[in-house]
């Protein structure tokens, strides 16, 4: 292994190698090393297995060839396309250079600004004669579960000054397109739409935030279908940054299973044109999932993730740009046999044939990352609230799930995921 250390500048450095976009059918691939450069980061690539991980003081990110998910700082994120290692380098797609690495890197460089005062519209889903996924456990139904958990994160987020809509109040049935018309109608700085999952496979659980992919690129659980662009596709980056915040914060203080940051066209992502997710807060038909979701105190803590993500991407919106942080090794390691061209961190074309690879030379590398809450700067502190009454129990028999009207509203069931290595935050 080596331990790549470069400065950011105007001119990058870009390897001709194997790269070739037409070879995947996912267009122009970026190499590592050019983003290393960029990013004033550090870079390791374990040849024997193909791993490689990109630090920064305050970021760490964990790629595996051939696959989507990549761990930053120990949170589960899903690119639009693999990452692939060709001839001992690894690189990735263009598209997630620019929306997905840049945003979690350069945190507001580029981020337009925000209203002191901004307008979060949260949806709660479903309602009325849609009842969403019923659960495992007797009477419990995804509609009554995620207007309480919108109400908490409304009486949160609202002590802070934001202006705070629902898309309901009650149980009330709203379509799809009303959900969106009153987005567009508020103006809102932010959307995000609340549910819980269901699955047939009663062992599939923890949480999972969505944003929508880039046109052109499949969701998350589809293999080669692609759609778009929509007018959501505007807000690439942003959904970036909001979603890890959202995530992180979710994750964080619920303590429940990482399914990830995911990927699917939902009606409600497609067509809105501010920075937009849909968050699902646990597996009703997984009945741990659904023991906890029944629970007062565990609603409390899912609404308090969602509010402290919204309010640290808000507050990092509204404050001032800043530049990253360097690195500072005193021997930085030789790089590849590379070509100039003149881009910041923009996708490159390639050659088909790949020059020689030089040898890394060992490097000292840094310390060891701090934890995934140490990493990030210390979110906002959370209002805190009375008890809220709990959810009635004369409901209607349970069953095992329902998907949202509206045609392409659920993404296919996830298969079960191990239990979550993160430490709950209290």
């Amino acid at each position: 292994m080596g331990w790549i250390l470069f400065r950011r500048g105007v001119l990058v450095l870009a390897i001709v190698s194997a790269f070739s976009g037409q070879a995947h059918g996912l267009g122009a691939f970026t190499p590592l090393p050019t983003l290393a450069r960029q990013y004033n980061a550090g870079l390791t690539e374990e040849n024997a297995n193909g791993y490689a991980t990109l630090s920064t003081p305050h970021k760490k990110f964990v790629f595996v060839p051939d696959v989507r998910r990549v761990t930053v700082n120990g949170l589960v994120l899903h690119m639009n396309a693999p990452y692939i290692v060709r001839n001992g380098t690894g690189a990735i797609a263009g598209v997630d250079a620019n929306n997905f690495l840049h945003p979690l890197l350069d945190e507001l460089d580029g981020s337009p600004p925000i209203s002191a005062t901004p307008v979060i519209v949260i949806d709660p889903g479903h309602g009325g004669e849609d009842s969403g996924a019923l659960g495992a456990a007797p009477g419990l139904r995804e509609k009554d579960l995620v207007l309480q958990i919108s109400q908490r994160v409304r009486d949160l987020l609202g002590q802070t000054g934001m202006t705070v809509r629902l898309t309901r109040e009650r149980d009330e049935f709203l379509t799809l397109q009303e959900r969106v018309d009153l987005v567009a109608r508020w103006k809102a700085d932010v959307f995000i739409s609340i549910h819980v999952n269901a699955s047939p496979n009663k062992q599939a659980g923890g949480v999972e935030t969505y944003v929508i992919p880039a046109a052109g690129f499949p969701s998350t659980e589809e293999g080669s279908r692609v759609d778009g662009p929509f007018a959501g596709n505007g807000q690439d980056a942003e959904n970036t940054r909001l979603a890890y915040y959202v995530h992180k914060g979710l994750v964080s203080k619920s303590g429940a299973t990482d399914r990830g940051v995911r990927r699917a066209r939902y009606e409600v992502l497609r067509n809105v044109q501010c920075p937009a997710l849909l968050v699902e807060c646990g597996f009703i038909s997984n009945a741990d999932d659904a023991w906890l979701l029944r629970k007062d105190a565990y609603r409390d803590k899912v609404a308090g993730g969602i509010a402290s993500g919204i309010m640290t991407y808000v507050s990092r919106r509204t404050a001032a740009t800043r530049p990253l942080p360097v690195w500072t090794e005193p021997a930085p390691a030789a790089a590849p046999s590379l070509t100039l061209t003149n881009a910041t961190h923009n996708p490159v074309s390639a050659p088909t044939e790949a020059p020689p690879q030089t040898p890394q030379p060992s490097a000292t590398i840094p310390p060891p990352e701090p934890t995934m809450d140490e990493q990030d700067p210390a979110q906002p502190p959370m209002p805190t609230l009375p008890p809220r009454a709990s959810i009635g129990m004369d409901l209607p028999p349970a069953a095992d799930a329902s998907v949202e009207p509206g045609g392409s509203a659920e993404p296919p069931a996830s298969p079960a995921l191990a239990p979550s290595t993160v430490t709950p935050i209290e």
